[in-house]
């Protein structure tokens, strides 16, 4: 007979002792157009157009809320391509050439965590997730601004 259990063994140890390792910036970067929670999007940025890191390209639509998409680097924006999603399903993902400059976009709000303790209400709180796409750690990229509305 096997016994019942909630916890399951895991290897963490073995990687606890381990250096942290910094890859190379990739010369293409790809974000999904749509996903499991959003079946429509709109992209904001012309093909060829140059990029800031954090800039927004685009939102997705779900079904009560939208949910901003934003470079993953500065550069330029190439377009659509197909790949396969997380889910099986091939969907558009968008395709960014890597300038590897970082550069930051404008619209990025610099500010201590002191200026928000003192500022911060739950409105501006809402705005400020939804504005940098802050999801939950669930897997399934639910906006956390939904949450706290």
């Amino acid at each position: 007979m096997i016994a019942k259990s909630n916890h399951l063994q895991t290897p963490k140890g073995y990687s606890v002792e381990l250096p942290l390792a910094s890859l190379p910036a990739q010369k293409y970067l790809y974000i999904p157009k749509t996903n499991s929670r959003c079946a429509k999007a709109d992209v904001a940025i012309e093909v060829g157009q140059k990029v800031n890191f954090a800039q927004e390209v685009g939102v997705r639509h779900g079904p009560f809320f939208d949910q901003p998409m934003f470079s993953p680097c500065s550069g330029t924006y190439l377009g659509l391509e197909k790949h396969t999603y997380r889910n099986g399903k091939t969907i558009d993902y968008l395709k960014f050439e890597n300038d590897g400059l970082d550069t930051l976009a404008p619209s990025v709000r610099k500010s201590s965590f002191g200026d928000l303790k003192k500022t911060l209400t739950q409105e501006k709180l809402v705005e400020t997730l939804k504005h940098y796409a802050a999801v939950g750690l669930g897997g399934s990229s639910f906006p956390a601004y939904v949450k706290m509305q």
